[in-house]
């Protein structure tokens, strides 16, 4: 909680995971920030939680049937989809090594040149395959709970594949037990 005196209040931040590194949660923290354990908002209506609470309350004697369906299902499109969340990882992570990295050097030109090429030698590639590889060993070993992190395909996720392997307008319907459901809240 950080007291803001120019404006009277408290105040607390909440943001999406993003796939941000320890390092940034931390700097993050500090300032009363919090980081979701999910890279989107999103992905928390997919969690063991929701989804076992959600499905029970659907289809009470078959909901572990369609939620291990909707698992493979969803392992399958990030599958297919990894290039594009590892594009997307290392756009984040290029953004902010360069936000963070400024040109400190400024009393020639050649010298912010210098500073310059510094930056742009940053090994785009390897983030990329750091991010690919695993991804591929969060899918090839069935981690769930990791995949919820890594995951930024929000949309196709949860009102595609859910909506297809759960139930239609499962994301409605999971934010309804959320608000309804006291012992969910609590979970």
């Amino acid at each position: 909680l950080i007291s803001s005196p120019w404006m009277n209040t408290d105040t607390l931040g909440i943001v999406d995971g993003d796939h941000y590194s320890k390092e940034k949660i931390a700097t993050l923290q500090e300032k009363s920030v919090k980081v979701l354990p999910f890279n989107e908002i999103e992905m928390f209506l997919l969690c063991d939680e929701v989804l076992s609470y959600t499905m029970k309350s659907i289809y009470p004697m078959d909901f572990k049937e369609k939620i291990d369906r909707f698992k493979e299902e969803f392992f399958k499109t990030v599958g297919k989809q990894k290039s594009k969340i590892a594009l997307y990882n290392a756009t984040l992570t290029v953004n902010d090594f360069v936000a963070k990295e400024k040109i400190q050097e400024f009393d020639s030109v050649s010298a912010i040149e210098e500073n310059l090429q510094r930056i742009s030698t940053y090994n785009v590639q390897e983030v990329y395959e750091k991010k690919m590889s695993q991804i591929a060993t969060i899918v090839n070993e069935k981690k769930y709970s990791e995949l919820l992190i890594i995951c930024n395909l929000k949309t196709e996720i949860t009102r595609g594949v859910a909506n297809r392997y759960l139930d239609s307008n499962y994301e409605t319907k999971a934010v309804q037990q959320i608000q309804t459901n006291e012992e969910l809240k609590k979970a």
